[in-house]
């Protein structure tokens, strides 16, 4: 069959015994709206695939230009480029769908030229900034703070955007505060903040970043970005495991005779959730595109997803690299961890239905579905970045906890936790730890958690010494102490058929 290049043709949908065409307009006709910093492959899986589907409602003034930090993605942006900047995007779940996106309308490489990058948010054209940068990318702290005397990078590019060296700053803060002094200079509205980074409240983080830099900059601009810059907080949903592009590319051309170097996997589910703070004139047009909701507040959708999805990945991860199982689908296959983690699920799913207005079951259904995925063969050492910090957002079922709802399942996760951090498998064979996990039970003083439940408690409690704390938290400990030491004596595969074997409500309601 012969190639058909991006650069040549748009093409017709994959999937379906019946293709169908879809007459997507050309990058060309699109002018950038937006601006997208940390581009990455969730980036062009999440938000270019919703910008892609704004153009297809005729909206041809959102159109994207991607920001790589780095230079270490340059062989891919080249790639893009030969193409036009499009690439297909594969959704799989037993099955496949594929479409073209084309929002893209240039991708700006950062270390190399940030004024070209503080330039083109500047300009009035743009109208929102999106951004995944991982928490670090905010220049903040485990907690989410941010301190200038312990952020060089940053300090620096205040001095540089008072002395207006825009080919000097180096952060994405930086380049956010100097793009938007410009606008305040040429009394321009601002462009929206959206992060799309899986932190909690992300926007709030975004505002406290940028008001934080505002203000050492000066007194007037401080007042413009408190005023005027819009930060929406967010919840994106969608799983994008690590890429396999020449299988892929392969893919494509053998079965459609399609040339693209550089298409993007994942899964068909998607949904993005934004805080509906934007006055009517000002709001995007993603309320016209398909699985995009503004709502009144972003935060029992944020913890449902944080609990449910992102506590079923971590769970499953911890146990997982224990019995050395390598991927995600591997271990949902595995009898015992399935039963933990629906038990897991199931007691988190059943508190948050107790204690939000917000649909549960159908959610919960739903993580089942995308986590039995056949073809999300997420490998299991991608879900053990950083668990230290993730333990207390994910791991624990704290409307259980309050109400005195069961939460045996959660104790259980966080008691496997304890085991994982010492670095060793059920075989006795070592792992490494994530760089940001190394020695963290020593410097929390819990290499014996059996022995320390004070301590155990003021790191669940998010405290740093002894203070008052609940007395459901009180006793939750008392449960995760018990479960560290049934698994320590019966080993974890044994301890896990112990407690969950007979679990058999996977789903609320059924």
């Amino acid at each position: 069959m012969t190639g058909i290049s991006h650069t040549e043709a748009d093409y017709e949908d994959l999937a379906g015994e019946a293709a169908v065409f879809r007459a997507l307009p050309k990058r060309e006709q699109l002018t950038p709206g937006a601006v997208h910093i940390g581009f990455g492959n969730f980036s062009r899986a999440f938000v270019l695939d919703f910008f892609s589907d704004i153009a297809e409602t005729g909206r041809h003034d959102w159109g994207v230009v991607a920001v790589a930090p780095s230079d270490r993605q340059e062989f891919m942006i080249n790639n893009l480029r030969r193409q036009n900047f499009m690439y297909t995007l594969i959704m799989r779940n037993g099955y496949e769908e594929s479409k073209m996106v084309n929002a893209l309308s240039d991708v700006l490489i950062a270390q190399r030229d940030p004024a070209a990058v503080i330039q083109i948010m500047a300009d009035q054209k743009i109208k929102a900034v999106t951004a995944t940068v991982t928490q670090q990318g905010y220049c903040v702290d485990a907690k989410g703070n941010l301190n200038l005397a312990s952020t060089p990078a940053l300090k620096s590019d205040i001095e540089a955007i008072k002395q207006g060296n825009l080919s000097q700053i180096k952060t994405m803060p930086g380049w956010v505060a100097a793009a938007l002094l410009e606008r305040f200079r040429k009394r321009l509205k601002p462009f929206a903040l959206v992060s799309c980074d899986n932190l909690p409240q992300n926007g709030d983080l975004f505002r406290r970043v940028i008001k934080e830099v505002a203000k050492e900059i000066g007194e007037d601009f401080k007042r413009y970005v408190k005023d005027e810059v819009l930060f929406p907080n967010t919840v994106v949903d969608r799983i994008a495991p690590h890429q396999n592009y020449d299988r892929n590319s392969r893919h494509l051309f053998e079965s459609f005779g399609i040339v693209d170097r550089c298409p993007v996997e994942c899964e068909p589910y998607r949904r993005w959730l934004i805080e509906d703070i934007f006055p009517p004139k000002d709001k995007p047009p993603l309320d016209e595109v398909a699985n995009v909701s503004f709502v009144p507040s972003i935060e029992p959708y944020a913890y449902r997803k944080l609990l449910l999805l992102n506590g079923s990945h971590l769970a499953i991860g911890i146990v997982s690299k224990m019995l050395q199982i390598s991927n995600v689908k591997q271990a949902t296959e595995d009898k015992d961890v399935r039963s933990f983690w629906l038990a897991f699920l199931h007691q988190a799913a059943y508190a948050l239905e107790k204690t939000t207005n917000i649909p549960v079951s159908p959610f919960q259904k739903s993580v089942i579905e995308r986590l039995d995925n056949p073809s999300m063969t997420d490998n299991v050492d991608r879900l053990l970045s950083s668990t230290s910090s993730k333990v207390r957002p994910r791991l624990l079922n704290k409307p259980a906890i309050n109400k005195g709802l069961p939460s045996q399942a959660s104790a259980f996760a966080v008691a496997s936790w304890l085991h994982y951090m010492q670095g060793r498998d059920v075989s006795g064979n070592p792992y490494n730890l994530h760089e940001k996990d190394q020695h963290k039970l020593q410097r929390l003083g819990l290499t014996d958690p059996s022995s320390s439940g004070e301590k155990l408690l003021f790191f669940l409690a998010g405290q740093e010494t002894a203070g008052p704390a609940a007395p459901g938290l009180k006793r939750f400990v008392e449960n995760v102490i018990e479960e560290y030491k049934l698994i320590l004596h019966a080993g974890l595969r044994k301890a896990i058929q112990t407690r969950f074997r007979r679990e058999s409500r996977p789903v609320l309601g059924l």
